[in-house]
């Protein structure tokens, strides 16, 4: 605990869920937080003006309606409690003065798809303007966390002082005795991307917690477990990145705060189901290609620029392996944007009040 007043012995929580689209996924996602056995959290529930309805969803079944079914699930059942839940709205600009009153669920209609940064950077702000939590984690709307991860991140984080962000094992959904990624990725400057340590490994390996933080340059996004004093040196998120490599530029903004790992944090994750991410060539939506794109180079700019004339190359490597997986559209795609025969996206403006912030 880091001496918030008003915060449980092991420390207050605030659990940061933006969603875009599909609110049955992120219903099991809340779900799976509101069964944890961690004694003090709230959960902050942030729509970024999703197409499909899913805030109106989402406010209905923290009313009381039924729960999506949910099939396979790596966690086993989850269910909403019964009855109606202890929930409440908020507007974005309606900055609350400390985190104690608040209900347990908090709804927040953004009122624009401000993307990644932006939309986190609603609940941030707030957190900016109390101090009466100790730890906050950003997770993903398509995942589902285990009863005791939350738990396991507090201890990680009271073990080691100097800890600012703190990674899960991730697990995928669909396979949960497969790792995804072991807390983050190490960057790569000659590629200008990361290389998630752990993917493809069993989710049941022994692992060496230390040994896996020196390797990490920046913990995912999917779930990212931060501390007060982190938030307090790295400001909000840099929303002109708007999709990717959010995480990246924001744990580099941590001083002298360390990263940490807890495995016993099991976290999992169904990959790019807003916005098409995937590990496939194939099935990479014309989104995720162009900002990640973007960013990887605008990342790379800031912070490597001696290694662009490779990362150009391995974009060029790239294209040849779409080629050859059958991804010709994606392949095209990718070469007009590296030619300047396509433009890459950019950021829509951010409402009125919550601009872009570099902390």
């Amino acid at each position: 605990m880091t001496g918030a007043q008003g915060a449980s012995a092991g420390g207050r929580v605030i659990v940061i869920v933006l969603v875009y689209r599909g609110a049955d996924i992120a219903i099991e996602c809340l779900s799976s937080v509101l069964a944890s056995d961690h004694p003090d959290f709230r959960i902050i529930v942030l729509d970024n003006a999703s197409p499909d309805g899913a805030y109106p969803r989402l406010k209905a079944w923290a009313g009381g309606d039924a729960p999506p079914t949910v099939a396979n699930s790596p966690i086993g059942a989850t269910a909403n409690p019964s009855g109606p839940l202890d929930f409440g709205e908020r507007a974005p600009g309606d900055a609350p003065s400390d985190t104690a009153s608040f209900s347990r669920l908090t709804l927040v209609q953004t009122g624009a798809n401000l993307g990644y940064a932006g939309g986190n950077n609603v609940a941030l702000r707030w957190l900016q303007n109390s101090s009466d939590w100790d730890y906050a984690w950003i997770l993903n709307p398509d995942t589902v966390v285990a009863r005791d991860a939350m738990s396991a991140l507090v201890r990680k984080c009271a073990s080691n002082p100097r800890l600012g962000v703190v990674g899960a094992r991730i697990a995928c959904y669909d396979q949960p005795d497969v790792i995804q990624e072991w807390g983050g990725a190490k960057y790569r400057p000659w590629r200008g991307t990361g290389r998630l340590l752990g993917l493809g490994h069993p989710a049941s390996e022994a692992v060496d917690e230390a040994r896996i933080a020196e390797e990490l340059s920046y913990v995912s996004g999917a779930s990212l477990f931060f501390t007060r004093e982190f938030l307090g040196r790295a400001g909000a998120m840099d929303e002109s990145y708007f999709l990717y490599f959010e995480e990246a530029d924001w744990c580099r903004r941590r001083g002298d705060l360390e990263l940490g790992y807890a495995h016993d944090a099991r976290v999992y994750h169904r990959l790019g189901s807003s916005i098409g991410s995937s590990t496939s060539y194939r099935d990479k939506s014309r989104l995720s290609i162009a900002w990640s794109l973007r960013n990887r180079f605008r990342f790379a700019r800031e912070f490597h620029p001696s290694a662009l004339p490779l990362i150009y190359l391995s974009s060029y490597i790239d294209i040849a392996h779409m080629v050859v997986a059958g991804a010709f559209a994606n392949a095209w795609l990718e070469f007009k944007l590296i030619n300047g025969l396509a433009r890459y996206p950019v950021p829509p403006a951010a409402m009125p009040g919550l601009g872009a912030s570099t902390g």
